[in-house]
């Protein structure tokens, strides 16, 4: 089997898009792209590691695009039927998948990648004891821009067996269970964002022209 990279990247892109009208966001154009197409473009320009997206629908073309791409039904959480069970399920997909022993989270609906994350996170795995990286934004917690090692692969499956689901509640339970294993947390040199709704997607396209 091949020995897994030492960091990997999920976009996680399995949400079910509510506030954008039930829509797939990975499929959104964003300047005549989909946002999807737009992200890979980045992170392929500063980031050689497996790159896995985590999606519940459009799987064919997701996997078209040549990245491995994991669901949440491929996550034996004793309910295999509902499929949006939230990103936490979409990191421990990526995990199993045994390609990389850390991995980045990235928000599909995130479409600028700062071009410092990726070393940002990388500076704090150097040291083999950090097991959770945090990011933060004007002292809000980032709760979808993280970096996992998967040694929490046990943690993270019995916190979600036990019905929970919420990334900020299972970063304050690793800091809990695992002190010692804490990086420093990352704060973002630069605005972060997120597009939610479709006011947000025409603001930031307005901006772009």
């Amino acid at each position: 089997m091949k020995k897994p990279a030492p960091l990997g990247v999920v976009i996680l892109a399995g949400g079910r898009g509510q506030r954008m009208g039930g829509q797939d966001k990975g499929w959104l154009n964003l300047n005549d792209q989909p946002i999807i197409t737009h992200l890979l473009s980045q992170w392929r320009q500063s980031f050689a590691g497996p790159i896995v997206i985590s999606a519940n629908r459009n799987l064919a073309d997701y996997q078209a695009l040549g990245c491995l791409v994991v669901t949440d039904e491929s996550v034996p959480m004793g309910d295999s039927t509902r499929p949006y069970q939230g990103p936490l399920v979409g990191i421990l997909a990526a995990m199993q998948t045994e390609l990389a022993e850390k991995w980045l989270t990235w928000p599909v609906d995130a479409p600028r990648l700062p071009n410092w994350y990726f070393n940002e996170f990388a500076n704090k795995f150097n040291d083999p004891n950090n097991w959770l990286v945090e990011s933060y934004q004007n002292s809000h917690r980032e709760p979808l821009h993280i970096g996992v090692d998967t040694c929490l692969k046990s943690h993270l499956i019995d916190y979600l067996k036990s019905g929970q689901r919420s990334v900020g509640e299972w970063c304050e339970d690793v800091k809990r269970h695992y002190p010692s294993h804490l990086a420093e947390s990352i704060h973002f040199q630069q605005g972060v964002f997120n597009l939610n709704t479709p006011q947000d997607w025409f603001n930031y396209q307005q901006g772009a022209k």
